[in-house]
């Protein structure tokens, strides 16, 4: 995908214990969704795969991960991909 790759070592190793809500596994390690009190789980990779909702903000020397389960996607994202199903769909 032309991304580079995402280093560990800030990671908190709790985080290597969580379990995927998508593929269920417990390897690697998880995100959780951004919504308050939420605690689903997944990889980052598996949320793009899933087509979650995901935003990257570039800091000084990382990249912070913002990303939203399907129960909490906010209404501006899920309005866009409906637009595009409908444009696509004819």
């Amino acid at each position: 995908e032309g991304r580079d790759v995402i280093h560990l070592f800030g990671i908190n190793e709790k985080r290597l214990d969580l379990v995927c809500s998508i593929c269920e596994e417990k390897t690697g390690a998880c995100i959780q969704c951004k919504a308050p009190r939420c605690l689903r789980a997944f990889h980052v990779s598996c949320a793009r795969r899933k087509g979650l909702h995901m935003a990257e903000k570039e800091r000084q020397s990382w990249v912070e991960y913002n990303a939203f389960c399907d129960r909490h996607r906010p209404a501006t994202a899920s309005s866009k991909k409906k637009r595009r199903r409908r444009e696509i769909k004819w």
